[in-house]
């Protein structure tokens, strides 16, 4: 016979009043991707190969953020600075290729 796990179910007031630390077990924490804001490029590249997105935090202990870096911020970036005609919408501002981007 298999027994389900028991779920406690909690009220939406109950979990609002949570802390994240209180939320997340011990091996989710170890797992968030976090970096220094004087992290290289290449860390950042090696985290969005598994993930859409990094938190950067003034400094590893302080847990201040600095800012996010997502997959799209650093695909704009890479982006030529004039699009092609088939593509639609407004271009972004910053690009390595266009000379706009600071290196």
């Amino acid at each position: 016979m298999y027994l389900l796990p028991a779920f406690h179910i909690v009220e939406l007031k109950e979990l609002q009043k949570k802390k994240i630390g209180e939320i997340l077990d011990e091996r989710q924490q170890w797992n968030l991707p976090i970096l220094e804001k004087d992290a290289s490029i290449w860390d950042v590249l090696s985290i969005l190969t598994a993930r859409d997105h990094v938190w950067i935090v003034e400094e590893r202990g302080s847990k201040k953020l600095f800012g996010v870096i997502t997959e799209s911020d650093v695909l704009r970036l890479l982006a030529p600075y004039r699009l092609p005609k088939y593509v639609f919408g407004k271009r972004y501002g910053m690009s390595l290729e266009g000379g706009t981007a600071k290196t």
